[in-house]
């Protein structure tokens, strides 16, 4: 299996590799300096993380180790320290597998990936979901619905046992919809059969609220909006465009009183 690749850039290696070191470099340093410079064999990488102090270093040491794919991941993973780390390397090793086109391994791999469980398991589906409808926002939700099902139930198979999937998916769908189109109309919840206009609901909402305060900054409405008195959907709807109706009233005001202090 070839190389895994890593998703992020660990806390201390451009530090380690980019900043000018000191005179005199820890000892700690030192170590993950050579082993990330030089493939020395998993064997005698592994040993000179393990006697690196610093927690943090050795296990990003040791996932750097097991991440250049010298052995399968279920023989490597156990090798690096058990914790955050550890479940990193299951995450990255399930990307690895899902691009591989290796969906039933990647699956497990995810399902040891303790506190990363859930969100290694969106990784696995979220860019199909992602594709599937949002260039076609919101007219494509019932279009694709079908699409989308299918979808569902092949990863459910795989995941919803032990992961919070189902609470996911359907949330991701929509929320991918509303936010190709830029905005939410709720009416289109409507269109779908049961029980989705429930879900498609409860997805605009929650992406009206998160994304409702960056919308007011970015139109330069932050100040006018905590002016407001009983502020409306209709009264922002040039920062966030939408189809007015209560529940989006409701979702308004409530983002006001916690973006706004003391607001009328």
């Amino acid at each position: 299996m070839g190389a895994w690749s890593r998703r992020w850039q660990p806390l201390h290696v451009a530090w380690v590799l980019g900043a000018c070191a000191p005179a005199e470099p820890a000892t700690d340093v030192q170590r993950y300096a050579a082993v990330a410079a030089e493939d020395g064999g998993l064997e005698a990488d592994l040993e000179a993380c393990a006697a690196i102090v610093d927690p943090a270093l050795a296990g990003d040491c040791a996932l750097l180790v097991v991440g250049r794919g010298s052995v399968p991941a279920e023989e490597a993973c156990p090798r690096v320290p058990e914790g955050v780390w550890r479940d990193e390397c299951w995450f990255v090793a399930a990307e690895a597998r899902r691009a591989a086109g290796q969906d039933g391994s990647a699956a497990q791999l995810c399902l040891r990936a303790g506190a990363f469980r859930d969100d290694c398991g969106q990784h696995l589906w979220q860019t199909a979901v992602h594709d599937l409808i949002h260039r076609r926002g919101p007219e494509g939700f019932a279009s694709q619905l079908s699409r989308a099902q299918a979808l569902h139930d092949r990863w459910a198979g795989l995941l919803a046992a032990e992961t919070d999937f189902s609470e996911r998916f359907w949330e991701r769908y929509y929320s991918n919809g509303f936010e190709g189109q830029g905005g939410v109309d709720l009416a289109r919840c409507e269109e779908l059969p049961a029980p989705h206009p429930e879900r498609c609901r409860a997805a605009g909402l929650a992406y009206f609220a998160r994304d409702l305060g960056p919308r007011l900054d970015q139109a330069g409405m932050g100040e006018a909006f905590c002016a407001m008195e009983a502020p409306t959907a209709e009264a922002v709807g040039r920062a966030f465009p939408n189809r007015p109706e209560p529940a989006l009233d409701a979702v308004v005001r409530e983002r006001q009183a916690v973006l706004c202090p003391g607001a009328p």
